[in-house]
């Protein structure tokens, strides 16, 4: 068992490693030690090291190798060829805490993912395995358990064990942990970088934006999980809302809650940035059109990370969930009387349903250049009616049905002045 230390010893987090040389070589992932100071080893006679130090660390390998003073310790010999579909794997590790436990399955399939090869695994693994190792059916040591995917079944992920000892055959220099992973943010985790075979879009859209289920796993700093979650977002460049509620698909617990999305961007490479609900996550976009993304909060004076993979998803046509395309024609109206002059906006609309209430999420532009924005939730009436209003007194009331919202608008201003009409969208 590998822990991740603060300076003051605490623990940050937990995973798994294997010695790979009897003078105390041992190889763990990155990310199990990222953001960490100080590290200790334990091995499975209850032995505790804290005298840790790095040899190498490569985050894109997602590998670390650490050296303990020891001598004469039981190691494992590596196999450096990737074994065939269908032969024995074996994992040994700590999946959330339980150490010393072993898992079997056989190896699915060799893929190059952003260049590098991962092995596919049947033999399950969860949160605190990432290091442990594989083994093949003479005990042979031969990838590294890294990931896997929550969303499938019996999708596992670990990297070949030759990586480490290309890492270690380049002659390392000894460095303390903090030198090497004080401040490192942590690389993607056991559960996202599984996640769609964890490959990053190879052609990036400049606009990103749409409607995506949502799966979501919160973890506290040790790895355990606590939470699952499931929703969908709506967003793009101008509005969003993020729906998300306690269970599984198969299985909703408890209330539904929706947050307005107050940052949604992607830039060329495909890294995007969501905040919406307090919390703000980094990700990137993923081939097929989903995207990844970890969060960090703090609830209790305790810190949890949420993990996001996200899919597209299209919306049958009559569903009020959505992205809306609005228009409305106004006119200006002061001190009771309205002017003859229309002024046309365009903008966009997103709207979501949960516990009998709506949620609106409002831009409107006009050829002048002028902008207003409006956010408000209220209380259905008969199932489709609303009468919404926002803390500047702006207020839209109107139905929904059948991807069509229809509203009369008021734009409030300074000094009792206000655009009024009627507005029209359309679910895109």
């Amino acid at each position: 068992m590998v822990l991740a230390l603060s300076a003051n010893g605490d623990t940050l987090g937990q995973g798994s490693g294997f010695i790979l040389r009897a003078d105390g070589v041992i190889v763990t992932n990155h990310h199990v030690l990222a953001g960490s100071s100080r590290a200790a080893v334990i091995l499975p006679n209850g032995e505790t090291y804290t005298r840790v130090r790095v040899l190498d660390a490569d985050s894109s390998l997602d590998l670390a190798l650490l050296k303990i003073p020891g001598a004469g310790l039981p190691f494992l010999p590596p196999r450096t060829t990737t074994p065939r579909a269908g032969e024995r794997a074996v994992v040994l590790g700590s999946p959330l805490g339980l150490a010393n436990t072993v898992s079997e399955g056989i190896v699915s399939a060799a893929r190059v993912v952003e260049g590098r090869e991962l092995i596919q695994i049947t033999a399950p693994i969860s949160p605190g395995s990432s290091g442990g190792p594989v083994l093949d059916g003479t005990g042979r040591v031969f990838a590294v358990a890294t990931a896997y995917l929550a969303e499938g079944q019996q999708l596992n992920f670990a990297v070949p064990v030759r990586y480490a000892v290309g890492l270690l055959e380049d002659g390392p220099t000894e460095r303390s942990v903090a030198e090497v992973f004080a401040g490192s943010p942590a690389t993607q985790s056991t559960q996202s970088r599984a996640a769609t075979t964890m490959r990053r879009a190879s052609q990036p859209r400049t606009e990103f934006g749409g409607t995506y289920s949502l799966t979501e796993q919160i973890r506290d700093s040790d790895g355990a999980v606590r939470m699952n979650r499931v929703g969908f977002l709506v967003a793009n460049r101008e509005v969003g809302l993020l729906s998300m509620a306690e269970g599984t698909w198969d299985k909703v617990v408890g209330e539904t809650f929706v947050s307005g999305v107050t940052r949604w961007s992607s830039n060329s490479a495909g890294d995007l940035l969501l905040a919406a609900g307090g919390i703000t996550w980094d990700g990137f976009q993923a081939e097929g059109g989903g995207f990844f993304a970890e969060g960090r909060f703090t609830f209790e004076k305790r810190e949890f990370v949420s993990v996001i993979s996200a899919e597209p998803y299209r919306l049958p046509l009559s569903s009020e969930d959505g992205l809306y395309r609005a228009t409305v024609r106004t006119r200006y109206r002061a001190r009771g009387r309205e002017g003859s002059d229309y002024l046309e906006w365009t903008g966009d609309l997103a709207v979501a349903f949960a516990n009998d209430s709506i949620y609106v999420d409002l831009a409107l532009y006009n050829a002048s250049g002028g902008s207003t924005a409006f956010f408000a939730t209220g209380r259905l009436i008969a199932g489709e009616r609303f009468d919404l209003s926002d803390s500047s007194g702006s207020r839209l009331t109107g139905s929904v049905r059948d991807g069509l919202l229809t509203a009369d608008w008021t734009d409030q201003r300074e000094n009792g002045a206000a655009f009024v009409g009627r507005l029209r969208a359309d679910r895109r």
